[in-house]
């Protein structure tokens, strides 16, 4: 995973299962087409995602996880987690008119 967008596309996977490349996109705010593109077309290389095309009317590709993919869940959650218990601490920090805590990695 090399770029910012993989952990966040494979959350997305997680979460809903196969997703459309619209939906995918919709889902992750924040993330262009042509980023997305590169984050699926890596994952797809490195075997964490399948890329399926579906010639039903109106064709269209989906993406779900490999095996490989849905093993990477455990680091996917410690991540959620990691960053659940760092968000609410910045905001009991704010509410009580402090700035933020620089915290060591």
């Amino acid at each position: 995973m090399g770029n910012k967008w993989d952990p966040v596309v494979i959350y997305r996977l997680l979460e809903h299962g196969s997703l459309r490349f619209s939906d995918l996109r919709k889902s992750t705010s924040g993330i262009s087409s042509k980023s997305l593109s590169k984050s699926l077309k890596t994952l797809e290389e490195n075997h964490l995602i399948e890329r399926t095309v579906v010639s039903e009317r109106p064709h269209h590709v989906t993406y779900r996880l490999t095996d490989h993919g849905e093993a990477i869940e455990p680091v996917i959650r410690a991540m959620e987690d990691w960053g659940d218990e760092y968000l609410c601490s910045m905001i009991k920090e704010t509410k009580r008119g402090q700035e933020p805590t620089e915290r060591d990695p």
